[in-house]
Formats: C-alpha cells, sequence, structure tokens
C-alpha cells in the first residue's frame, strides 16, 4: 500500500488530539480525585506506574515494527502476534505481584489485581499504534480523542455517580484503550491484515533486542525514583502529589506531539528542513507552556485539590525538565 506521510498535518493532528486531551484528563483526575483520599489517589498512581514497567516490553517490539512498516515491509501481523503473548505473560506477572506492591503501601491488593486488566489493553493499544506510526500517524491522533471522550464519559458514570471508587476509574481506563484499538483496528485494516506471521524476521527482532532495550534503558531507569521513594516511606502520599504535577507537565510534553511524523518522515526519505521545521513548531508551543507553568503552578494545583499546592516546588522542576526533553527527543 502507498505511504503518503504528511508532516505538518500528522503534527497538528497529534498536537491537537494532546492539547483537547487537557481538559478530558483534567475532568478525569477532577473527578478521581474528589471523590478519594490522598493516599487512595496514589494507590491509583502507584499502580499506573507498576503497570507502566509490565508493559516495557512492548518498547522493544514496536520499535522494529514502525521502521520495518514504515520501509514498506508487511510486518504487522509479526508485530501484535509478539505483543499479546506478551501482553498475557504480563498481566499474569501483574496478577502475582500485586499483594506484595500492595502489602508495602498497606493498600487493597484488588486495587492492583483490578488495575492488572489495563496491561493486555494498553499493550493491544500500543501495539497498534506502532503499526500506524509507520504508515498512517495521523489516525493515532484521532484514537487518542476517542479514548479520552470515552474515558471521561465514563468516569463520570463510574466515579461521580456510581460511587465505584479506583474500581471504577480502572475500569474506564480499560474500556477506553479497548475502544481505542478498535477504532485503531477499523482504520489500519489494510495493513494489519496484509502478510503473514514472519518467524524469521520475529528471530531477528528477538536477536537485536538490546538496540532498543538499550535505547529506553535510561528511561525505565529515571522512573525508578517514584517506586524507591514509595517503598521507603511505605505510604502512596508522595506518589499521589508527583502524579498530580505530572497531569500539568505533560501539558508541555505535549508540544513534542508536533513532531510525531518526523521518525517515520526521515525514515522513508525526509530532509534537514523537516528536522528544522519540527523544531520550530516544537518550541513555539513548549516554551510559553513552561512559563505558563512555572507562573501559575499554585492555582493549577489548586484545581485538583486544595491538598496538592504543597507539591507547587516539584511542577516547577519537573516542567523544566520536561522542557529539555522536548529538544532531546527530536535532536535523538
Amino acid at each position: 500500500m502507498a505511504r503518503r506521510i504528511r508532516l505538518r498535518y500528522t503534527g497538528l493532528v497529534a498536537f491537537a488530539s494532546k492539547i483537547s486531551s487537557i481538559f478530558t484528563g483534567l475532568a478525569f483526575l477532577f473527578f478521581l480525585t474528589r471523590n478519594v483520599t490522598l493516599e487512595s489517589f496514589g494507590v491509583w498512581a502507584l499502580v499506573m506506574v507498576v503497570v507502566s514497567y509490565i508493559i516495557f516490553p512492548v518498547s522493544v517490539t514496536n520499535y522494529w515494527v514502525t521502521r520495518y512498516v514504515a520501509r514498506g515491509f508487511k510486518a504487522a501481523k509479526t508485530g501484535l502476534a509478539i505483543n499479546i503473548a506478551l501482553s498475557l505473560l504480563g498481566f499474569v506477572v501483574s496478577l502475582l505481584i500485586s499483594p506484595y506492591i500492595a502489602k508495602a503501601v498497606n493498600a487493597d491488593p484488588a486495587y492492583f489485581m483490578v488495575g492488572s486488566l489495563i496491561v493486555p489493553a494498553w499493550y493491544l493499544v500500543l501495539s497498534l499504534e506502532a503499526v500506524a506510526r509507520g504508515c498512517v500517524p495521523h489516525v493515532i491522533g484521532y484514537g487518542f480523542v476517542i479514548s479520552e471522550i470515552t474515558k471521561v464519559v465514563l468516569g463520570l458514570i463510574m466515579i461521580v455517580y456510581m460511587k465505584t471508587g479506583l474500581y471504577g476509574a480502572f475500569v474506564s481506563l480499560v474500556i477506553a484503550f479497548l475502544v481505542q484499538a478498535a477504532f485503531l483496528v477499523a482504520s489500519l485494516r489494510g495493513y494489519v491484515t496484509e502478510g503473514n506471521i514472519d518467524l524469521n524476521t520475529a528471530k531477528k527482532w528477538l536477536k537485536m533486542v538490546w538496540v532498543p532495550f538499550y535505547e529506553n534503558l535510561a528511561s525505565l531507569l529515571l522512573g525508578l525514583d517514584v517506586l524507591i521513594v514509595t517503598l521507603l516511606t511505605f505510604s502512596s502520599l508522595p506518589i499521589s502529589l508527583w502524579r498530580a504535577t505530572l497531569t500539568f507537565t505533560t501539558i508541555v510534553s505535549y508540544s513534542t506531539e508536533l513532531a510525531s511524523a518526523l521518525y517515520p518522515k526521515l525514515l522513508s526519505g525526509g530532509s534537514e528542513q523537516d528536522v528544522e521545521t519540527s523544531l520550530k513548531l516544537v518550541l513555539m508551543f513548549a516554551i510559553p507552556s513552561t512559563i505558563g507553568a512555572l507562573l501559575l503552578a499554585e492555582p493549577l494545583l489548586r484545581i485538583l485539590k486544595r491538598e496538592f499546592v504543597e507539591a507547587a516546588i516539584i511542577l516547577r522542576v519537573n516542567v523544566l525538565t520536561i522542557l529539555l526533553t522536548c529538544v532531546l527527543g527530536i535532536l535523538n
């Protein structure tokens, strides 16, 4: 199938989808923080951190899927098959470690077990996004918007009206991921159905697993601080404050979506002009949003809950880090 990646259009669609999620994300977290305690919100954040580590292997497979698809190889089925197997394994691992992590923060293990359902759902979404990133990256933005709307609607029903607390939050997220996956499957049906599962290609990826693993190792190590602090304090409160600041620092990180088409564009034959265009677009939004977060840290955190205001200094440090990350992302 012909692949024509539109740099500016894809970047603007991705950025617009992330900007819209500012409102949907705030709404969902507003529902959650106003209906659970700070410690319970910390449990939510801890579950999401644990899940993010369990799904880490998907980044290894997806590294190759995007590169192969962008270069015209029929590798979507192979990548999906590997990731489905990994997702089932990750789900089992999540269930097995849930009681031990819950005990470390004196939380109900049931929260972590229900949260484990996020693993296969998130795996599926990330696998399909890897395919889309190599051929039609703009559909990722559309799928993200659909997921966010679904999450907010379900969150309103389950958290606010049905008073299901964290259980409702986890179920809302799982269903939102499944709806997003359904949309991506429909959008990529011409790509995910072509070709066959190639065992030789899978073996080649496994032999070269160190390449994407090495590339993503830094981010994996950087995220350990959250788990270390949580386990040292035996409390979910520190991670609760940290997660509240991420609500606003991610707004700055969304600027990188303006360069989302740069990677497949260069893989399929781009130019230096594409890099310059992407850098200008990213900085145009990243710098003003960073300044806004630095000046309005306290009022922003007060939106979620008054108790989160004490994390203002964390927000200011994080937002400066994210700005540097935005620039480094393009250089990488």
